[in-house]
């Protein structure tokens, strides 16, 4: 959200408080309507940085870390920059503390991706320039940074530093390593001064040698990944633990759902880092730059969903690369942005053998989003024959609470494993106030689809072909003769040609291309081919013949495009190069930019796959013959399967590990291999956590093997690797525990009682062996098995041992504590199935009592509401801190009543953040000297949201003050007193204190000058119109012009000639020409901002509301929309005059 704007959100009453259900509605925002074609001339505009949201409203860095982390978090980014001189402290660093770094990282189930290129570039055929700028990217994205200078510098050192750290110092962990020799060249010298400028990076000088070194890197290092891996922990931490669930059990029979324990699953409610891979597909599918006649598809699928129920789904249907998964994107995006009523759950199936293609996992997914609508859910099962049955009662049940229904949209139904059996629901009668919105390719698309309601998605006309065409290649900065677009016209006359995935291939590839003659040679290549599969075959000889130019790097695109289609959900860069070992960082990072741009491959995740179907089908062809059998797929993953078997032991299997090792021993057809993959306990446990226990049983039955059988053979396993506690460095009895509650959980979870309580009595007996027998983590395995007794009907065992839980949680938190409320809530739901209401009764007043008493603060039933209708990761963040900040007053209870007050402000909880916030820093103000940088945060937070409110009389001050307590502790270019400063200067402009707004702007262009160097950066350029815009009001026209000149040039050269940011530049210089009398330039400049506005580019790319105009009264001139020529624009100037 940009500042200055905010969301109005209304919600219907809910009901009850006891209701599980509550009732959504929203509007859209008035603030976000664009407004185009104005007819009269307004002030200067305001314009809104395309880096708006490195800290949003000047909130906490951590919570607005949560959405680019939690998007993209399975591999974290290490970048290694050196002088030639630094190999041998390089190489110590790669072999000795890189492994280190690994096994820390891969431990909680990440990727460390160690990003190292070479000092010099070997590459002939590549300019350094190029290769400059894919440096710049990496260091740019990378997570930390480790530098080793010594005292011979080269031509990328300076570039690494700078985009890695000096732009943006404090934003990552930077290490830098110099030797003595380092001083004696200046360049490098100068390096070092501006890092001890900032301040921000560590920096090693004085060691007696490289294992000395080795070690200060290691020891910091951790500390570094132990941090984001413990932060990107919490944030993934979106299941209900058995012991932080309340109970809802009345609730639960009233809906029909199944009786099950008040223990929910103990895994996650779903698959995290699955999820982020599928929004990036999302993603992927609505990014092309066609928009020809989706206004009517848009429109039929909006009567779809409109119309009186029950219906039934509407298929979405064409030829392979017609426009399914961009016509669906778009029109959610669509949805979305208009805020239309109801809500839209949607998936997009990858290939048909990735994760995404399960349909108990998506059904899985789908589930878990619609509880988010619910109040205190029952448990999520595990058990895939419940899934089917329960989601569709749980559609119904949310769609009749929400206004507007539910849209379920599913992309690629076809692609679905045994998607005919598990997808049955679809056949059957839908609830009326839902709808389902699929797609399918005509020719796998099944019979029984086929009499649902049908959306037919026709080839492109030639004029769409022509549109599209040039839109792509206007995009990438590439122009076409009117013959060579003649030729493309005359090919594209069939339905495979006539397709948007083609068209978008064929510019991509011509783009690529800066040699007149070359482009004419690859466009007769590419004309060759009669669909996008042979026009694949074509891409993949031309990146070939351009990149493999050396006996080193010959075939290697081939090695990597294979291994990348033999594997389940793609390859990490690291995987690639250690398979490929030959291949350097500069060559892997050229060719997979390259292929990036032909829309060969695309990154989900973290992992490099197959961007179409098409893509694997023409690999298929070109390196899979079908004449050898299936034996050069077989070689590429028994390489695979080599490569992963590495990462088996207990702390070092990641999620990609677990994706993908089982599943290549399945394909391969080796069930002994597979069976012992399976009882590697760190891969049952990685899957586990991410909720596939269907994929786990399936394995096992592909084996040949029961459920039975499983459970003795995980217990027998653990108990294996209980017999290694003292052998082995990290197996622990602590772990070992661990292994045996997680599978008491998962047999539980598949209703195996009796089987489950063998695995939980022993991690209690190692609980109580290796902690003191009063400790929680002791209480919470009780409770575990209380639960599983209580399902068995074992009543007496089960109270017992709920007791016994309670008392501990009572000895260790004291009477009054939120864990003693919600062990008393499972006593309570076991004396109800006991139908002992009055000792029920007793304990439940007894727990309302605590709760009562440790709301901080107490909360209106509609704050509650809105609160559980938002994100269930914030909602779970938000119980979990909630109990925490219990107590007298600490600086610790201010930090977490901050972070709670930052909770509240995402989910749009104004009120109850304020409370929050105030009283934080009022802790704060009492405990804390008057410039103490937490105080300052108060301040901040307090100010962000005042401004949100509007009530800027009190967020002046605020920033004010948070301004001058981070002045005395950071310089004043540093990014803590910048974020301060960008939000303070919108506040001092909507004042109308102009002075004070212009030394505010005037700093950040200083900034922005300084981080971009002789780049042409749009936040630059945003800079400098925002400052022109406050010397235009302060009457000084002369200052501002220039400004508005520069930002012009840089507008264009950044985002081309037809951006909306250069229209309202164009629009701003012309006010300021009539304010200086000069019509006739005025008119053509408002001529040129008034066709850019009218272009088709314009009305997709412009995102500008309309309230970031100036809040000067606008020029009253009275001008016809039906003005059309400079001549009468001038008359109509000079007759105001």
């Amino acid at each position: 959200m940009l500042p200055g704007e905010s969301l109005s959100r209304t919600g219907a009453d809910s009901g009850s408080s006891g209701d599980w259900w509550t009732q959504l509605e929203s509007d859209p925002s008035t603030s976000s309507n664009t407004q185009l074609h104005q007819p009269l001339i307004r002030r200067h505009e305001f314009t809104s940085s395309l880096l708006q949201l490195e800290m949003a409203q000047g909130l906490n860095r951590d919570i607005w870390l949560f959405s680019s982390e939690c998007a993209n978090n399975a591999a974290l980014r290490l970048y290694v920059a050196h002088t030639d001189d630094m190999v041998l402290e390089v190489n110590l660093f790669l072999d000795q503390v890189v492994p280190q770094l690994k096994a820390l990282v891969e431990s909680d189930g990440h990727y460390l991706n160690v990003v190292h290129f070479p000092a010099t570039n070997e590459l002939e055929n590549v300019s350094d320039d190029r290769i400059k700028a894919l440096r710049r990217q990496y260091s740019e994205q990378c997570n930390v940074m480790v530098g080793f200078i010594g005292g011979s510098s080269n031509s990328f050192l300076a570039n690494d530093v700078h985009f890695g750290h000096l732009k943006t110092p404090g934003s990552k962990p930077a290490l830098f390593c110099f030797n003595s020799a380092a001083n004696r060249d200046t360049e490098l010298s100068n390096i070092k001064t501006e890092l001890q400028r900032t301040g921000e990076a560590k920096l090693y000088e004085h060691y007696n040698s490289a294992d000395e070194l080795m070690a200060l890197l290691s020891a910091e290092l951790k500390a570094n990944f132990m941090a984001v891996t413990t932060r990107l922990r919490r944030l993934m931490e979106i299941g209900v633990d058995p012991d932080k669930q309340e109970v809802a059990q009345e609730t639960s029979a009233d809906l029909g759902f199944s009786d099950t324990s008040n223990d929910s699953c103990g895994c996650n409610l779903w698959d995290e880092h699955s999820h982020s891979e599928h929004l990036e597909a999302f993603y992927y599918a609505a990014k092309c730059s066609h928009e020809c006649s989706l206004d009517k598809l848009f429109e039929r699928l909006n009567n779809h969903i409109t119309a009186p129920g029950p219906s039934p789904p509407l298929l979405v249907t064409g030829s392979p690369g017609c426009g399914k998964s961009l016509l669906l994107a778009r029109w959610i995006q669509q949805h979305q942005v208009r805020g239309s009523p109801g809500i839209i759950l949607y998936h997009f199936v990858g290939c048909k053998n990735s994760v995404s293609a399960d349909p108990i996992h998506m059904i899985r997914r789908l589930t878990s989003q619609l509880m988010q609508h619910a109040v205190n859910p029952p448990a999520l099962t595990c058990e895939p024959s419940r899934l089917m049955e329960e989601f569709p009662r749980w559609l119904e049940k949310v769609s009749t609470k929400i206004s507007g229904g539910v849209t379920v949209v599913i992309d690629g139904l076809d692609k679905f494993q045994q998607g005919d059996i598990h997808l049955r629901w679809l056949l059957d009668p839908l609830p009326v106030d839902s709808r389902v919105i699929v797609s399918a390719n005509e020719e796998t698309c099944a019979p029984a689809w086929k009499q649902w309601l049908l959306l037919r998605i026709e080839p492109l006309a030639s004029k769409s072909v022509k549109e599209l065409l040039r839109n792509e290649l206007q995009q990438k900065g590439c122009y076409l003769d009117s013959d060579s677009e003649a030729k493309i016209l005359t090919h594209c006359r069939t339905p495979e040609t006539c397709s948007p995935l083609f068209i978008t291939i064929l510019a991509s590839c011509l783009a690529s291309i800066s040699d007149e003659k070359r482009l004419q040679h690859q466009l007769d290549q590419c004309l060759a081919a009669n669909d996008a599969i042979e026009l694949y075959l074509v891409v993949l000889d031309y990146v070939r013949e351009e990149l493999e130019t050396t006996e080193q790097t010959k075939g290697s695109m081939k090695k990597a495009l294979k291994l990348i289609h033999s594997s389940r959900n793609g390859l990490g860069d690291w995987e690639c190069l250690a398979l490929l070992p030959n291949i350097t960082w500069n060559f892997w990072a050229i060719l997979t930019h390259t292929l990036l741009n032909l829309n060969v491959i695309a990154y989900r995740a973290g992992l490099i796959c197959l961007a179409h179907d098409q893509v694997r089908e023409a690999i298929e062809l070109k390196y899979f013959p079908k004449s050898d059998n299936g034996k050069q797929l077989g070689l590429c993953r028994k390489a695979l399967v080599d490569y992963f078997s590495k990462y088996t032991s207990l702390d070092r299997v990641t999620c990609h590990v677990s994706d993908e090792l089982p599943w290549l021993h399945q394909q391969l057809g080796d069930k002994e291999s597979l069976k012992n993959s399976l009882l590697f306990l760190g891969l049952f446990l990685r899957l586990y956590i991410r909720g596939r226990c269907n994929e786990l049983i399936s394995y096992w039955l592909f084996i040949g093997i029961d459920k039975n059988q499983m459970a003795e053979l995980y217990l027998s396993a653990t108990q294996k690797l209980e017999g290694m506690v003292g052998k082995v460095e990290f197996i622990t009895l602590h772990k070992i525990a661990d292994l045996y509650e997680a599978q008491g959980k998962f047999l539980r979870d598949l209703g195996m009682l009796k089987e489950a309580c063998n695995p939980l009595q022993r991690s209690l007996e190692l609980r109580m062996t290796t902690l003191d027998p009063d400790h929680p983590q002791v209480a919470q395995v009780l409770h575990l098995l209380a639960g599983v007794h209580a399902q068995w009907s074992k009543y007496l065992a089960a109270e017992s041992l709920y007791k016994q839980a309670l008392d501990i949680y009572q000895n260790a938190y004291g009477a009054d504590h939120i864990m003693v409320a919600k062990e008393l809530d499972a006593l309570i739901v076991l004396y109800q199935k006991q139908n002992k209401h009055d000792a029920a009764e007793s304990l439940k007043k007894q727990a309302n009592f605590i709760r009562k008493k440790n709301r901080v603060p107490q909360i209106s039933t509609e704050e509650n509401d809105n609160i559980r209708s938002s994100s269930f990761k914030n909602r779970r963040s938000k119980m979990q801190i909630e109990d925490l900040t219990m107590g007298p007053d600490t600086a610790e209870l201010a930090s977490k009543l901050n972070e709670l007050g930052v909770l509240y402000y995402v989910q749009g909880n104004h009120s109850t953040a304020e409370t929050f916030f105030k009283k934080s820093m009022r802790i704060r103000e009492q405990l804390l000297p008057s410039d103490h940088p937490d105080l300052g945060q108060s301040c901040k937070n307090l100010a962000a949201l005042y401004y949100d409110q509007k009530n800027l009389e009190k967020a002046e001050p605020l920033y004010d003050k948070a301004l001058q307590i981070k002045l005395k502790h950071f310089n004043a270019d540093s990014p803590q007193v910048i974020s301060i400063v960008k939000n303070l200067a919108p506040v001092c402009k909507k004042l109308q204190k102009w002075s004070k707004a212009a030394h505010l702007y005037k700093q950040i262009v200083e900034l922005r000058e300084k981080s971009a160097g002789d780049q042409p950066d749009p936040s630059l350029a945003t800079a400098m119109v925002n400052l022109a815009v406050i010397y235009c009001h302060m009457s000084q026209q002369s200052d501002a012009e220039p400004l508005y000149e520069r930002a012009l040039k840089i507008y264009e050269s950044s985002l081309g000639l037809i951006h909306p940011r250069v229209a309202e530049t164009l629009h701003n210089i012309a006010v300021l020409k009539y304010e200086q009398c000069d019509y006739e330039a005025a008119a053509k400049l408002y001529k040129r901002a008034t066709d850019i506005k009218s272009s088709p580019s314009y009305l997709k790319e412009s995102k500008v509301p309309a309230s970031r105009t100036s809040s000067v009264n606008s020029i009253p001139i009275v001008a016809s929309a039906q003005v059309k020529t400079q001549k009468v624009f001038i008359e109509a100037l000079e007759s105001h005059s």
